[in-house]
């Protein structure tokens, strides 16, 4: 009974009651507002009592019943132990409870909407309370408060700048973007800001920080990896040398692929333009056979290089004062002939 006295005797009239002694904790349990719990670790029970102290009468759906869980049974004046004013009803409404007699008023013993003897604070009702409002709780007018809601998502209560209204406030651009460079942010409600965007070769969180423009250059052996030689870019503004000069008929590239050495071999058509035998360089360490002479003609005879030909004796009559003499390529010079009365034997006039 100790809560239930420092309770009471915070009420002006149950404290002189109480220093009186004309109540007992039997009067008491006979129908005074003290019958029921005042202890704020209570539970609601469906008991007719406003168990947990919060104002409200076997609030929750306590009184229901398991098949009724999907249905919203209302309140009574009665279950809620009720007798004067206006309350909730549980459900959205509002229940009338009714007026007290002459000499009490309503909530005069310090239980809202229960006659009692005295002058009492008549609290506002809560429609009245949370009109034009929809979280955190409000003044009933006599000392209490009543719950106006709760906020989702990124609002908060107040956050619009408006006492007991959900909303957020968006941060500005400069703040939200601060340190950041590129990409989007969110404004905090809900929303995204633009913090820029990067030139080349950076991007946005390239450099391993997010929405920061920068770049993360890749290793040489990332960078030469298929390579062995020229230079190649490091991916953002720097090179990497994939290996020394090529050797021999070989280029850095010359093969047809780039930062890799090799050779591409002239082809044989070219090679052996304007020619017709002998063998040529194929520019990349071997060779192509242009082709072969025949009969009185060698490759390069007739003084061309490649070039199938035959140069004539000069010195073909060499020897002879007569007649005549191959000139070693197919053909035949004239070496004179011999006077009148004179036969020409084998080439010497007799």
């Amino acid at each position: 009974m100790r809560r239930q006295h420092f309770r009471i005797f915070a009420h002006g009239a149950w404290s002189l009651f109480l220093l009186l002694g004309l109540f007992s904790d039997t009067a008491l349990a006979q129908g005074s507002p003290g019958e029921c719990p005042r202890d704020t670790s209570s539970v609601e029970v469906c008991n007719g009592c406003d168990d947990d102290l919060d104002g409200f009468i076997d609030e929750g759906g306590v009184c229901r019943s398991d098949s009724l869980a999907c249905e919203c049974l209302a309140e009574t004046c009665a279950s809620q132990g009720a007798n004067c004013g206006a309350m909730p009803d549980g459900c959205g409404g509002t229940l009338q409870c009714g007026t007290c007699p002459v000499g009490q008023s309503c909530g005069a013993g310090g239980v809202l909407n229960v006659c009692a003897d005295g002058n009492a604070c008549v609290p506002t009702s809560q429609t009245v309370a949370c009109s034009g409002k929809n979280c955190g709780t409000v003044s009933n007018g006599c000392g209490d408060t009543w719950p106006c809601g709760t906020c989702t998502g990124a609002n908060s209560c107040g956050g619009g700048g408006t006492a007991n209204v959900c909303g957020c406030t968006p941060l500005p651009q400069q703040t939200a973007c601060l340190g950041k460079s590129c990409g989007t942010v969110s404004d905090g409600c809900g929303s995204t800001l633009s913090c820029g965007t990067c030139l080349g070769p950076d991007t946005c969180g390239g450099g391993g920080f997010a929405n920061v423009c920068g770049c993360t250059p890749l290793t040489q052996q990332t960078a030469c990896l298929g390579k062995n030689c020229g230079f190649v870019s490091d991916g953002c503004r720097s090179i990497h040398n994939c290996g020394p000069t090529c050797s021999g008929y070989d280029t850095c590239g010359g093969g047809g692929t780039a930062n890799v050495c090799g050779c591409a071999p002239t082809p044989q058509a070219t090679a052996c333009a304007g020619k017709n035998c002998g063998t040529v360089p194929n520019g990349c360490g071997g060779t192509w056979s242009c082709g072969t002479c025949s009969g009185v003609n060698s490759c390069g005879g007739g003084g061309t290089a490649d070039i199938c030909g035959c140069t004539p004796n000069s010195d073909a009559c060499d020897g002879r004062e007569c007649g005549t003499a191959a000139n070693g390529c197919g053909a035949s010079v004239s070496c004179g002939t011999c006077a009148s009365g004179h036969s020409c034997r084998a080439g010497v006039c007799t």
